[in-house]
């Protein structure tokens, strides 16, 4: 993807502003990544003023669209209240998507808000759902569900 040789200048000099030029043209196309990309761009106001609302758009499309990594920054977004409100019943259910979709650290996370638990809504911790997605990551090679494995039989 030509934004991303711009963005890291590969072979070419570095520019940012040039790499969101290609993330865009490939957005309006319908290229998932580039959507992600850009998302992260306008997360950190990196060529572009930082937009907030826009970042977020972004990722939920990019992850509609099938991007798995803007899905996972979606959840971590809801999970750390960046863009709204802290929710961490709806970054539970992306992560859990995520990780239905081949990404590992997607079942981790859900797991560790799901052993937690989520005081602010009165949700208490279920253990069981948590071992039940560190196992599922754990057959995908995650190294930190297989910690997180362990620790949970001590």
């Amino acid at each position: 993807m030509v934004g991303l040789i711009y963005y890291f200048g590969l072979g070419v000099k570095s520019s940012v502003e040039r790499a969101v030029e290609y993330y865009k043209l490939a957005a309006e196309k319908g290229h998932s990544q580039a959507m992600n990309n850009l998302a992260i761009c306008y997360q950190n106001g990196e060529g572009v003023p930082k937009d907030l609302q826009l970042a977020t758009k972004l990722y939920k499309k990019s992850f509609q669209f099938g991007c798995v990594n803007a899905g996972f920054n979606q959840a971590f977004c809801y999970q750390k209240g960046l863009f709204h409100p802290k929710n961490l019943r709806k970054a539970a259910e992306i992560f859990e998507k995520v990780g239905d979709l081949g990404m590992s650290s997607g079942y981790v996370e859900a797991g560790i808000i799901a052993k937690k638990g989520i005081k602010e809504m009165g949700i208490v911790g279920d253990p069981e759902k948590a071992m039940m997605l560190f196992a599922k990551a754990k057959r995908m090679g995650n190294k930190q569900a297989i910690q997180l494995l362990s620790a949970g039989k001590n």
